[in-house]
């Protein structure tokens, strides 16, 4: 449940952005920055934070 509440409160607020700043680009810096995130992060933000926080863990 954590995941699509800690992805969603930054995509809204960098959605808003790109909208006002760049209005004819919006769909496509939007569809970028998804490719981006399951490219380079295909468990999702909090899936990544909880295999560093396991990595913490095993080298202490």
């Amino acid at each position: 449940l954590w995941g699509p509440l800690v992805g969603v409160i930054p995509f809204t607020i960098i959605w808003e952005w790109v909208g006002i700043q760049f209005p004819n680009q919006s769909i496509l810096f939007i569809g970028l920055c998804f490719l981006l995130i399951v490219y380079f992060l295909p468990q999702g933000v909090v899936g990544r934070l909880e295999e560093l926080r396991a990595r913490m863990r095993r080298a202490s």
